[in-house]
């Protein structure tokens, strides 16, 4: 990410009279990016946001938390992002295991290295799915985020894999 595009990123000033309070949106996003720089400014934006944040740059970890760590509080888990393109699993992949558990949770996939196209001809097309190309602002990231915030919490439980 070239330093204009990481200074437009976190630029949040406009972004004041936005923020979700608790009464209104579960407020947990789980952020999974193995490019440590991204992550850290994707985290700091959404924070100011007003997300609280649990960030992973090993994408199999991120899955493994997520699927098993019963620490993990479905009722707070708002959403979760998602690079594409990483080693040794891709976000498609990710996003594929995550519906197995969490078939409604919102996800949205991120990337810099494909056209929009390209991508989203393989994202199934549903309400809980978005995709993202980077670079991109704090302002459509939250315009993301908002298109998840009527969704109806009880598709959110957690269901036992067979």
């Amino acid at each position: 990410m070239s330093t204009d595009a990481f200074a437009r990123f976190t630029q949040t000033d406009s972004l004041s009279n936005s923020i979700p309070t608790s009464q209104s949106m579960k407020n947990c996003i789980t952020l999974i990016d193995d490019n440590e720089a991204v992550l850290k400014a994707l985290t700091l934006v959404l924070k100011a946001l007003g997300y609280s944040v649990s960030a992973f740059v090993d994408p199999l970890e991120a899955v493994f938390k997520v699927q098993t760590t019963h620490t993990l509080d479905v009722n707070n888990l708002f959403a979760l992002i998602t690079d594409v393109r990483m080693y040794p699993i891709s976000g498609t992949e990710i996003t594929k295991l995550i519906r197995k558990n969490l078939p409604h949770l919102p996800i949205i996939l991120i990337s810099g290295d494909a056209e929009a196209q390209d991508i989203e001809q393989f994202i199934v097309k549903d309400a809980f799915t978005q995709f993202l190309q980077k670079p991109f602002t704090p302002q459509e990231l939250q315009k993301k985020l908002s298109s998840f915030s009527n969704t109806d919490s009880s598709q959110l439980k957690l269901t036992r894999a067979s």
